[in-house]
């Protein structure tokens, strides 16, 4: 009798090596709902819950190569691959974009609230 495949858990049929789906992810860390949807992955909207968001997050960024490879958008490994470095660079890009506006709004709000602490020191003299 013929050897007889099983079938796979991937849509292509063919099982990518478990190295090719280990790492971070950061497109699906970074921008979780747009890479979600982008990937049917829909279960990724919990992201907008509360308390639940930044756990589904990080989730996503350890998951995230295995969940792009399910979700049957890719015929390779390799197309896979060049797709999600390109999702890690908006990832990196708009985390990094943000970190510098939350350091701004402190700078900001800090030199704000000391200078009006600073004339109102004056006034009540």
């Amino acid at each position: 009798m013929e050897n007889q495949t099983t079938e796979s858990n991937y849509p292509r049929g063919g099982q990518p090596s478990e190295a090719d789906l280990k790492g971070w992810n950061w497109g699906a860390f970074a921008l979780n709902w747009i890479w979600a949807l982008n990937h049917k992955y829909y279960l990724g909207l919990l992201c907008f819950v509360p308390c639940v968001g930044w756990i589904m997050a990080i989730y996503m960024g350890l998951k995230g190569n295995q969940i792009a490879w399910e979700s049957g958008r890719f015929s390779s490994v390799e197309d896979m691959n060049a797709c999600q470095d390109v999702w890690k660079k908006w990832g990196i890009g708009i985390l990094i974009l943000s970190v510098i506006l939350v350091i701004l709004n402190f700078v900001l709000t800090a030199a704000l609230v000391g200078g009006a602490a600073a004339s109102g020191a004056v006034q009540n003299r």
